[in-house]
């Protein structure tokens, strides 16, 4: 079942990467800003957290991979 879904995940990143197509929802990221410490009222005292689509994530990774591994 997971070597199904890999090779299905394989296919479509690569139809992706051929066609340079990233879907719209891939694009979009929700920020959240995340107070750290100090002062409230100042903004200098947040960051900003990105949520992004995991599938978009794990395409990322396997093309970081990929790449690593085309400069050794």
């Amino acid at each position: 079942m997971l070597r199904d879904f890999v090779s299905s995940s394989c296919i479509i990143f690569q139809k992706f990467l051929d066609s340079n197509f990233v879907p719209a929802d891939w694009r979009i990221a929700n920020v959240t800003p995340i107070f750290k410490k100090g002062d409230q009222s100042l903004p200098c005292n947040y960051r900003p957290v990105s949520l992004t689509s995991v599938v978009c994530k794990a395409m990322e990774s396997v093309i970081k991979d990929c790449l690593l591994l085309s400069f050794r």
